[in-house]
């Protein structure tokens, strides 16, 4: 994945492969845009109108989840959380969500909402977790079979995405 940022980076240019296409409004012009810095979504507070922007429709088989996945695979995005299969059982009954919860875009973006704004009151207390791609991270890596520890996430100071 990580071969193709270049190309997002200078998206538009007349050298670059994908100059055609990050100039159009499709797709791609969201990884153009902040793989330029043209737009990023690094003040958690304020990403939820980012998230909010992504729009997975004009890409064949690639959902909510997905599209975040990507961007945060692509180092692009750090603030925007790939709700899937494991949060249910990290919430229990905290907060009654099921997989057609994470199809529908408005219960996605409440769901994440609902974590962004828990990351946002824990922060000053968990400075190891910086952003929510970390918050996702940790969850991911508590849910594991592997767990957390050693050969894991240990929460040993900030990461940078």
């Amino acid at each position: 994945m990580l071969g193709a940022y270049p190309h997002f980076v200078e998206g538009g240019a007349p050298h670059d492969v994908l100059a055609d296409l990050c100039r159009e409004t499709d797709a791609l012009n969201v990884f153009c845009d902040l793989a330029r810095g043209d737009t990023d979504d690094h003040d958690v507070a304020m990403s939820a109108t980012f998230s909010q922007s992504l729009d997975h429709s004009a890409s064949l088989h690639i959902g909510n989840k997905q599209i975040r996945n990507i961007l945060v695979n692509f180092g692009l995005a750090r603030n925007v959380v790939r709700v899937g299969s494991r949060w249910p059982n990290f919430f229990g009954d905290i907060l009654a969500t099921n997989s057609a919860t994470f199809q529908n875009i408005d219960r996605y973006l409440a769901v994440e909402n609902v974590l962004r704004s828990a990351l946002i009151r824990v922060h000053a207390q968990r400075l190891d977790i910086e952003n929510l791609a970390v918050f996702d991270a940790v969850v991911f890596s508590h849910m594991s079979k592997k767990g957390m520890g050693s050969g894991g996430w240990l929460g040993l100071g900030p990461t940078r995405l």
